[in-house]
């Protein structure tokens, strides 16, 4: 995330899946720049779904020409991104989350881990995920931990009423073809309104809200 001097923040979706976070980058204002995504279903979907028309290779990744490519913590941070939120299912957090913080403050990047489960912001599933934020600036994730500790649950309420979270049937039609497929990517995929949460905190203590 390049929040820079600009009034429009740049948002670049890596291991995009079926759009979950560009859907809430879109509802806090930000501008998705690229989506990286070799699956050829959830490219489908960006495309139809969110007029997806650039697709990135980051350098160093593993070519995978129009699959697109995948990226590791080197490319990443050769960006130079204001902000970098990662996300993984919280029960092996203990497997990831230590080492990449280490690595992370290593290449200048200080970093908060935070759990956030789609129940949180409205599901009817739990659904727990670990995000790990980070940032150059320390005193921003200091301020970013302060708004989690007293402005967050009061958000994420907000949040919980602003979308209809009805179960649906995994059979509905949406356009797409391959039940299988779809299934598929509805179970890895994230909640966007657990993602925008982040965000808005983000938003927050970059003094855009």
């Amino acid at each position: 995330i390049g929040c820079g001097g600009s009034m429009t923040v740049q948002h670049l979706d890596l291991f995009s899946g079926i759009g979950g976070f560009a859907l809430a980058a879109r509802r806090v204002g930000w501008k998705t720049v690229g989506f990286c995504e070799i699956d050829p279903f959830c490219r489908r979907v960006l495309a139809r779904r969110l007029d997806c028309d650039r697709w990135v290779s980051l350098p160093g990744s593993v070519d995978r020409g129009e699959e697109g490519g995948t990226a590791g913590l080197e490319e990443l941070v050769e960006l130079a991104p204001d902000w970098l939120v990662i996300e993984n299912v919280y029960h092996t957090w203990r497997r990831w989350v230590p080492e990449l913080r280490r690595r992370l403050l290593e290449r200048g990047y200080s970093s908060l881990p935070l759990r956030v489960s789609a129940a949180d912001v409205g599901a009817a599933h739990r659904r727990a995920r670990c995000w790990l934020v980070a940032n150059p600036n320390g005193e921003q994730l200091r301020e970013l931990s302060w708004w989690w500790s007293r402005e967050a649950r009061e958000v994420a309420a907000e949040l919980a009423e602003s979308w209809d979270s009805a179960p649906r049937r995994l059979g509905a039609d949406d356009g797409l073809p391959s039940w299988v497929d779809r299934r598929r990517a509805l179970g890895n995929a994230i909640v966007p309104a657990a993602a925008e949460l982040i965000f808005r905190g983000i938003e927050a203590v970059s003094g855009r809200r």
